[in-house]
């Protein structure tokens, strides 16, 4: 009598969750033909040659398509919907990897050249550093690009900017090497944007932008962000040994003379201004770990300081309290004769440097 009372209980059990279960596939097939579906979409948004009322339309066809092979999937015809969704990722995949990248496009000025190099022995020449001159917002410059020579002898300091604009996760991240006559380099991994686009990270995941690598003088790179784009800009000194100095500034001229001869594609999240650097390191700082805060950049300060890469025992709070350059690099006056580079240094300067 117990067993049997036990077995009617069961039965509506069983039954509930299998209904539950037929649901939650059910689910798991929409969710799984609109993500394929958003992906061919995105994939034609950002890469298809054609106008965007063109695109409009496309879209409109393929979201159309998709909700057709929504309802046809619980129809006897699901195969051969499920047939045509697959022949349009494939065709779509397909067209996707011949995409090339290209050094020939029409630039935005400040962009129209990137850095390339000659080593010979401990002598470094650098080709097309920037060197504009900023009037009042970004679209009022005076261009100019410079050819210089720099004896990695002489490499006496590593510096990490940041700059951030929006979230505080998020930053872009320059590194700027310093020589002991004075002079510093300042090197940006960056998206290339042509004369009409603007940056999407959206965009950076499917071809929109090419990688570009800049040098550049920081009265330029960096002023540009302190004084006219107004972003919150911090410097901190990098313990590096000369070794690994030297090691990292000839990876920034390696990979720029490659990318000159072999345009790549920028990746919001592969191939970006901190995790092109952050490969480079590895090259030859063995075991350098994985970690989120190379993705989330405006992290970055707390992932080096727990690698003692900041060379000294302040706290990281105090650390990133000194690090904050923007509200003091405002009292510079490029009128004033007075090198931009160390006024900036000046709230940072009593840093330990232990460089050597």
């Amino acid at each position: 009598m117990i067993y049997e009372q036990t077995h009617i209980i069961q039965k509506p059990c069983l039954h509930n969750l299998k209904k539950v279960t037929v649901l939650l596939i059910a689910v798991l097939r929409i969710l799984l033909i609109a993500a394929i579906c958003l992906l061919i979409g995105a994939a034609w948004w950002y890469t298809l040659p054609v106008s965007e009322i063109i695109k409009i339309y496309i879209l409109i066809f393929g979201g159309l398509f998709g909700l057709g092979v929504i309802v046809a999937d619980f129809t006897r015809n699901r195969w051969r919907s499920r047939i045509a969704l697959s022949v349009a990722f494939v065709l779509t995949t397909l067209w996707w990897m011949i995409i090339a990248p290209s050094n020939d496009r029409i630039w935005k000025d400040e962009l129209s050249r990137t850095v390339h190099g000659d080593v010979n022995g401990n002598i470094v020449t650098l080709y097309d550093i920037r060197d504009f001159t900023w009037h009042g917002s970004d679209k009022e410059y005076d261009q100019k690009w410079a050819t210089q020579a720099y004896d990695l002898e002489s490499l006496e300091s590593i510096d990490l900017f940041l700059s951030s604009w929006s979230s505080p996760l998020i930053a872009h991240t320059l590194v700027s090497f310093g020589f002991d006559d004075g002079r510093h380099v300042v090197f940006s991994v960056s998206i290339r944007k042509e004369r009409d686009e603007e940056y999407s990270p959206v965009a950076g995941f499917f071809k929109q932008y090419e990688l570009a690598l800049l040098a550049g003088q920081e009265r330029d790179m960096i002023y540009l962000r302190t004084h006219i784009r107004k972003e919150d800009v911090s410097l901190y000194r990098v313990h590096m040994n000369a070794e690994q100095r030297r090691a990292l500034f000839l990876s920034y001229v390696q990979r720029g003379n490659a990318l000159r001869d072999n345009p790549e594609f920028y990746n919001t999240i592969t191939e970006n201004c901190t995790t092109v650097p952050y490969q480079m390191i590895k090259t030859f700082v063995p075991g350098l770990p994985a970690d989120y805060r190379v993705l989330f950049s405006g992290l970055l300060p707390s992932y080096i300081y727990d690698l003692g890469g900041f060379g000294h025992d302040l706290s990281l709070e105090e650390l990133q309290s000194r690090a904050h350059i923007s509200a003091s690099a405002q009292g510079y006056a490029p009128e004033s004769g007075i090198d931009f580079s160390e006024f900036i240094r000046q709230p940072v300067k009593d840093f330990p440097d232990d460089q050597k």
